[in-house]
């Protein structure tokens, strides 16, 4: 998660206290986070430790530019130095219409370099 900006912070003293008895103090940060494109199953995850969203709107995977790999989960390019989108080693599927790195997809045994 990208943090835009940080506007208050405060002291947070919970009940716990540590081995000399004295209560334990917890810095707490009041955030900005960036907009971020999550999948509708993580949605209550997300809302179950607190983040709610301001917003939420439902788009097709074909939309973004470059999403993540379905199988390792990185956003950025495997064989590619470079970092902006699109990436090219990042392909999207006829089919599902997910995005995978070709190194990720050769490991599976589902397509192999003649594909």
């Amino acid at each position: 998660m990208d943090i835009l900006h940080i506007d208050n912070w405060r002291f947070f003293t919970p009940k716990k206290r540590d081995r000399d008895d004295t209560p334990l103090r917890q810095k707490q940060y009041h955030t900005y986070y960036a907009p971020m494109n999550i999948e509708r199953w993580a949605l209550p995850l997300f809302i179950s430790v607190g983040l709610v969203p301001k917003s939420s709107k439902t788009i097709a995977r074909s939309q973004m530019k470059c999403a993540s790999c379905e199988i390792c989960s990185y956003h950025l390019g495997l064989e590619s130095p470079d970092l902006s989108p699109p990436i090219k080693d990042m392909y999207i599927c006829d089919v599902c219409i997910r995005t995978y790195h070709w190194q990720c997809l050769l490991k599976t045994s589902c397509c192999n370099a003649r594909h």
